[in-house]
């Protein structure tokens, strides 16, 4: 079963359909399939502030190994990615400054930020 359908049958995604398309998002991941052409694309909005098409290395694994492995791939690579940027800023506070409330403000959004990361596996499922 290729990855749209997979997307289309997965009940935790949201629908949003246009007129020339059919789409789905799940955890900031959405695939995308225009209806003229019949083209799929699979799209992270993680990057910035709008859709950008997911690396090579993602659509590898939704290509393999399928629509929610895709999709905890490319979930898990913005976690790491958030959670290397609170660290570098722990490690330059700590190093620079070392101003204990700001330390302490950068370790409560790592801890809200694992917190939300484990919350948002268990509702989905993962």
């Amino acid at each position: 079963m290729n990855v749209f359908n997979q997307a289309l049958q997965d009940d935790s995604t949201c629908d949003l359909d246009t007129p020339t398309t059919m789409s789905r998002l799940l955890l900031g991941v959405k695939i995308e399939r225009n209806n003229e052409s019949g083209e799929v694309t699979i799209k992270d909005c993680s990057r910035s502030s709008f859709y950008r098409e997911v690396d090579s290395v993602a659509q590898d694994i939704f290509d393999t190994q399928g629509w929610r492995a895709g999709v905890l791939a490319v979930f898990n690579e913005r976690y790491d990615r958030r959670l290397s940027r609170l660290t570098a800023s722990i490690l330059t506070e700590t190093t620079t400054k070392n101003r204990a409330r700001v330390v302490g403000a950068l370790e409560r959004d790592v801890e809200r930020l694992t917190d939300r990361k484990d919350e948002l596996l268990q509702k989905y499922n993962y």
